[in-house]
């Protein structure tokens, strides 16, 4: 698959999901979690409008760069790569090493 393909793919994707969590969480929230506390309906809320600028600014620099050339192409779609990797391997193999005061999460 061309460079310009992917960066195009995954660009579009990311300010999808983005404006997903933007404006769709509040809708989204009691289907994704499994208690009523309204605490943790908060937190995942605040934690969502969080990580809507971080995905949307990767979006658009995939999507903007997707002109450049193509090794520059094959630098920003290594980053996204080993990015992606490193957090997927934090959610679900490093959770127990994040403490928030007593609590393990």
């Amino acid at each position: 698959m061309k460079t310009k393909n992917s960066l195009t793919i995954i660009g579009v994707f990311n300010i999808l999901m983005s404006l997903v969590m933007a404006f769709g969480i509040k809708d989204m929230i009691p289907t994704m979690l499994n208690t009523d506390i309204q605490e943790v309906a908060r937190m995942v809320e605040v934690m969502h409008y969080g990580l809507f600028p971080a995905i949307f600014t990767i979006g658009l620099i995939c999507v903007l760069c997707r002109n450049e050339s193509v090794e520059t192409a094959k630098k920003i779609l290594l980053g996204y790569i080993i990015g992606t990797s490193i957090l997927m391997i934090m959610f679900f193999t490093g959770q127990r090493v994040i403490r928030y005061g007593d609590i393990i999460l």
